[in-house]
């Protein structure tokens, strides 16, 4: 009820007689005994609601900005990449990773300027990585290979097969050497005895291959394999994993494409 007049509506205001129109905009009147009464229509409760709206818009735009950013920044870093020609092996090594540093590999080779293959991987599939080896194999440019963080089980052998004096290991990264290993025993047992005697037979010759790549012996190498071992850049140095480490200097000759 309004105080003044009982009318039924809430809160009045009192205004004088011939007070300004503008002053009611927004608000019901009636005259009661002589006396103007004006009521809020709840306009402003309006107006709020349309601006709340609005500025959800705006935080929406705002995140599609933020995406449109991203993906401008990512394209950027490719762009960088390609044309300082480094490729990432990150992860582990499947089909995908392979054929995806296939291609960068066939692409590079349409010029002599060297590659820099950084590692950063736990391994992965044996036949995934050796097809990354074989297309190393295929290129006519240098290929440098840089292990940054680890390179255990296939990327270790990826990293030994950078070109010779062209293989390095940041400070701090570790290098991992085993043997193969057989995951999964699914098959029927013969077609498994098949397998592992194949297997036996091309571990045999990869690890002759692997050896004349290195400083040590097959015997030794079998060992080392066979023990699992792990090492830091100074003892992959001695043996001949790689041939030393990387520099700062070194990263900023390939930023400014002087290496």
């Amino acid at each position: 009820m309004c105080d003044s007049c009982g009318c039924g509506h809430g809160e009045a205001t009192i205004l004088k007689p011939g007070e300004e129109n503008s002053k009611n905009q927004g608000k019901i009147s009636h005259t009661h005994d002589g006396v103007t009464h004006t009521h809020s229509h709840g306009n402003h409760d309006h107006s709020h609601d349309q601006d709340h709206g609005h500025s959800h818009d705006h935080s929406h735009d705002h995140d599609d900005d933020k995406e449109h950013v991203s993906l401008q920044l990512d394209d950027l870093v490719e762009d960088h990449l390609v044309r300082t020609r480094r490729l990432l092996l990150i992860g582990e090594i499947d089909d995908m990773l392979s054929a995806q540093i296939c291609s960068y590999l066939q692409f590079f080779t349409l010029t002599n300027e060297p590659v820099y293959m950084y590692i950063n991987s736990p391994g992965g599939c044996l036949s995934s990585g050796y097809a990354i080896i074989d297309q190393m194999k295929m290129c006519s440019c240098p290929i440098y290979t840089i292990v940054r963080g680890e390179a255990c089980s296939m990327a270790a052998l990826i990293a030994i097969f950078g070109d010779k004096g062209c293989r390095y290991a940041t400070t701090n990264s570790s290098i991992m050497l085993h043997s193969v290993v057989i995951q999964s025993l699914t098959n029927p047992i013969d077609l498994h005895m098949r397998m592992s005697e194949y297997l036996k037979v091309d571990y045999e010759q990869k690890t002759i291959e692997i050896a004349k790549r290195l400083k040590i012996s097959t015997k030794h190498l079998r060992t080392l394999m066979k023990d699992t071992e792990w090492m830091n850049p100074q003892k992959a140095i001695k043996i001949g994993v790689v041939d030393n480490i990387w520099t700062p200097s070194m990263e900023r000759l390939v930023n400014t494409g002087s290496m």
